[in-house]
């Protein structure tokens, strides 16, 4: 599985991608602080871990 993340201007897009390409998952973020991105980005990528 792949976790793709892009950023445009205010917002960041995060999409969750199975190897044989088919996408899963698809959310839109809007920026914050850091640390919360941070903490985002942390439970994303444990989430398709598990």
């Amino acid at each position: 599985m792949q976790v793709c993340i892009s950023e445009i201007g205010d917002e960041v897009n995060v999409i969750v991608v199975q190897a044989d390409g088919k996408e899963i998952d698809r959310e839109c973020w809007k920026k914050t602080d850091k640390a919360q991105f941070m903490w985002a980005v942390r439970g994303k990528c444990q989430k398709v871990l598990v």
